[in-house]
């Protein structure tokens, strides 16, 4: 039986703020501030299961009563979603993320003057119960420099590149392993953000998480590759159609001819591939691509350069790809040490 929720919170004397908008015209000024659509629909579904879990109602209604409580009323409130999303079994990680939009949403609110509390003040994330280190471990497809590097080199070096198909699927493939781009970052190139470079080779104007962008600057292979997808996409008279992120680079060349490719369908994409070289498994993604770039990256490229080059906006998040593979294995060292005992006690009674 689940326990009544409660929290611990330090009321505070707070002046009261005059109120500009309504809690649900906050709501859709909040979710119009963010670009992506994918990043909006998150939020979006992350508060409806608030509403819904905690009011029983639409943001509408829920919102209203949400925003009429007191700053401990509104801690009970979101301790009890907390408890809740912990019954339905989540992960720490998604329990985590439906705070964050939670948060950032009460304090979007707060600036509008709807309310004068804070979600840091009530309520505290999960801990996270797995060390990040093992957490990228888990999603790699060996835990040795050369383990990995044979699995991308397999994965490269058995993709075919003929057909329009084909092309298309490696060139989005080498993004992701050789340059460590998110399958979303794939999804969302357009044709304005393709970059030549004096040198012959492209580069990327890349929009990473937080519509933060960056540069990335290709190694020729891939370069050749998207060179050829493209001339091939020409060829086969697919003209790409123009959405509201502009004119899509990787898009569908059978069913929804020229519309642009979905995270869903970049997945089946590199999921198939993994399966056909023998390297699919539990836990190997995507973004397993991308971990196992960081991870090989981070044998002999600074640390700063490589946060900078993955977008990565807290160099800490990149400094544990340095720590992923190459760690001690104490078993090993174990049965070193057993084998030497056996050697030196042969040499006694020798």
């Amino acid at each position: 039986m689940a326990q009544k929720a409660t929290a611990i919170v330090k009321a505070k004397t707070t002046k009261a703020i005059a109120t500009t908008i309504s809690p649900d015209e906050a709501l859709e000024e909040w979710l119009a501030e963010h670009r992506s659509p994918n990043t909006r629909a998150a939020y979006y579904r992350d508060l409806i299961d608030f509403c819904r879990t905690v009011f029983n109602a639409e943001p509408e209604r829920a919102l209203r009563r949400f925003f009429a409580l007191d700053e401990v009323s509104a801690g009970v409130k979101i301790t009890q979603f907390k408890q809740l999303l912990r019954e339905r079994g989540l992960s720490p990680a998604s329990i985590n993320r439906k705070l964050s939009a939670l948060r950032a949403f009460i304090d979007h609110a707060r600036r509008r003057g709807i309310i004068n509390w804070r979600i840091s003040d009530l309520v505290k994330g999960e801990k996270q119960r797995t060390d990040p280190k093992e957490r990228i471990r888990q999603h790699l497809p060996s835990l040795t420099v050369e383990g990995i590097a044979e699995a991308l080199r397999k994965l490269m070096g058995t993709l075919p590149e003929r057909g329009l198909k084909a092309l298309r699927d490696k060139a989005i493939i080498a993004l992701m392993a050789l340059h460590g781009l998110r399958r979303v970052e794939v999804v969302r190139l357009s044709f304005s953000d393709l970059i030549d470079e004096p040198d012959g080779v492209l580069a990327l104007r890349v929009w990473g998480k937080g519509d933060k962008f960056r540069v990335v600057k290709l190694v020729p292979e891939t370069t050749g590759l998207l060179r050829r997808y493209l001339s091939a996409l020409k060829r086969a008279k697919i003209e790409p159609e123009q959405d509201p992120l502009g004119i899509p680079v990787f898009v569908s060349v059978r069913k929804g001819k020229g519309k642009r490719l979905t995270t869903t369908q970049v997945n089946n994409i590199v999921n198939e591939a993994m399966t056909k070289v023998g390297i699919k498994r539990k836990g190997i993604s995507c973004h397993s691509l991308r971990h196992s770039f960081g991870t090989l990256a981070a044998t002999s490229v600074p640390i700063p350069d490589l946060a900078a080059y993955l977008g990565h906006t807290n160099i800490a998040t990149t400094g544990l790809y340095a720590h992923a593979v190459g760690f001690a294995n104490p078993s090993e060292a174990v049965l070193g040490i057993l084998a030497d005992n056996e050697v030196a006690k042969g040499q006694a009674v020798g």
